[in-house]
């Protein structure tokens, strides 16, 4: 293929990449660590890996989320921008706060990998997923939470549940907690792109 051809194309997926770049989801290192960080493009928004703050009560990581904290900068996301997250990922959840969602889909894996599998019961031969604290404190004066399960013994059926009720002080081994931040870096695919046309055009001059 010549070098006219291979740019041409890659402008043409150029095109294609900023015009869908709004629903881009990845993972990303921050201070935490390696991929501890998954951007969702469409809201701006930065989620950190569940497994960060698995077993610590709501109580707990108030404090924590302060200045001089170790999760200064970031905060409690609301069961609207996780929910957002989980449609914007793919899994189509279209339910009132509290009920239940199921199907057979592939993507409730990828999405647990990718936000951190902290809800993990696949010992028992039962499942996995991801399971945390939200921002809305419910009419009982416990805390919401948001999860998204895979059951293996259901043949991998994906769940998602929201607005189940948690004590505030108590700590959960199962349970983390959904922070987020303000993070509007360029999805990779934009940046891949823009660095192959780079490395094309440098060729070119050799």
């Amino acid at each position: 293929m010549s070098i006219r051809c291979v740019v041409s194309a890659i402008a043409m997926s150029f095109v294609c990449v900023i015009s869908c770049a709004q629903a881009d989801i990845f993972a990303i290192d921050n201070e935490f660590g390696q991929n501890a960080g998954t951007v969702d493009s469409a809201q701006g928004l930065e989620f950190l890996d569940l497994t960060l703050t698995t077993n610590m009560s709501y109580d707990q990581i108030l404090p924590m989320l302060g200045s001089g904290g170790a999760f200064e900068g970031w905060r409690h996301a609301t069961y609207f921008e996780v929910n957002t997250l989980v449609n914007n990922a793919g899994i189509q959840v279209d339910f009132n706060p509290g009920e239940y969602y199921s199907t057979p889909n592939l993507v409730h894996q990828e999405f647990v990998e990718l936000i951190g599998a902290n809800w993990d019961y696949r010992f028992a031969d039962i499942g996995y997923g991801s399971m945390g604290f939200t921002q809305e404190t419910l009419d009982n004066g416990e805390q919401s939470t948001f999860a998204v399960i895979v059951f293996e013994q259901l043949e991998n059926y994906g769940a998602v549940f929201s607005h189940q009720s948690r004590p505030l002080s108590e700590q959960f081994t199962d349970t983390g907690h959904w922070l987020v931040r303000e993070n509007t870096i360029p999805a990779p695919s934009s940046l891949s792109m823009l660095a192959i046309i780079g490395y094309t055009t440098s060729r070119r001059r050799r």
